[in-house]
């Protein structure tokens, strides 16, 4: 099923992804659609049993070697627990670890209520700046778990090893190419 933002170029991922809010039930795999991975990554992802899972990848920085400045979904883990998600810089304290959201949340059945309860709770209520965001509107993926994580809500990391990219450019696409040349087709 298609859905359609009317209002995509006035919002971000946050509000089109909201437009389908009630196909958010159940068991749901949320992917961005500018990435590309091995199967190896999804049947990691898949097998946890948390509410709300993300990957990430704690030697993303290889990847942004010819690149340094390339804006990046980063994500600060203490004690394997995810403290902070964020596109912006992220500073590194002492015992913690900055790795890189993948663009992929696995949620639960109930993962799923808790997801869209919050932004409906916040579509009725929020105004102003929405953490990286200028506004709820504005908000990316990131800003909503971000909320998830001040309101409380545990986002479980699923520290990942295995070929994955991210597709933005043209240089993006030949570096896909070079990593997925021997595609895995599980």
């Amino acid at each position: 099923e298609y859905f359609f933002n009317p209002k995509y170029s006035e919002t971000e991922q946050l509000t089109s992804m909201m437009v389908a809010r009630r196909k958010i039930f159940g068991d749901v795999l949320i992917i961005f659609g500018d990435i590309i991975f091995d199967s190896a990554i999804l049947k990691q992802v898949l097998a946890s049993n948390d509410d709300i899972t993300i990957p990430i990848d704690l030697d993303w920085e290889k990847s942004y070697e010819e690149e340094p400045n390339k804006p990046a979904d980063k994500v600060l883990v203490n004690q394997k627990k995810i403290v902070k998600i964020s596109a912006k810089e992220i500073s590194l304290e002492s015992k913690n670890e900055v790795g890189e959201f993948l663009g992929i949340i696995k949620l639960s059945a109930a993962g799923s209520k808790i997801l869209v309860k919050k932004y409906e709770e916040l579509e009725k209520s929020h105004t102003g700046k929405f953490h990286d965001a200028d506004s709820l509107n504005k908000a990316k993926l990131v800003d909503i778990l971000q909320e998830l994580i001040d309101s409380k809500i545990e986002i479980s990391p699923s520290i990942i090893s295995g070929k994955w990219c991210e597709i933005d450019t043209p240089k993006d696409l030949e570096r896909a190419k070079k990593i997925f040349k021997n595609i895995d087709t599980e």
